[in-house]
């Protein structure tokens, strides 16, 4: 997971341990292999400046090695106190 913070623009990355995720399977059960495909997290935030951050993902494709970044469309934010 990558956070880009809205005005300074840093980026803080963190390492996600895999999460088997039945619910996944459930929902697509013409796919293979899709409850391996999940994450699960919780952040401290109390080492990151305050503000808006907009949240990445990147993942390693196992078969060819490349990265992808995907942008979501949703925001977490570290307030002042």
């Amino acid at each position: 997971m990558i956070l880009c913070h809205e005005e300074s623009k840093l980026y803080y990355q963190f390492m996600l341990p895999v999460c088997y995720r039945p619910d996944i399977d459930k929902n697509l059960p013409d796919q293979k292999n899709v409850a391996l495909a999940g994450f699960c997290c919780f952040l401290d935030l109390r080492d990151l400046q305050p503000g808006r951050y907009k949240i990445s993902i990147m993942v390693k494709d196992k078969i060819s090695g490349q990265y992808i970044l995907r942008k979501t469309e949703r925001w977490i934010e570290r307030n002042t106190f």
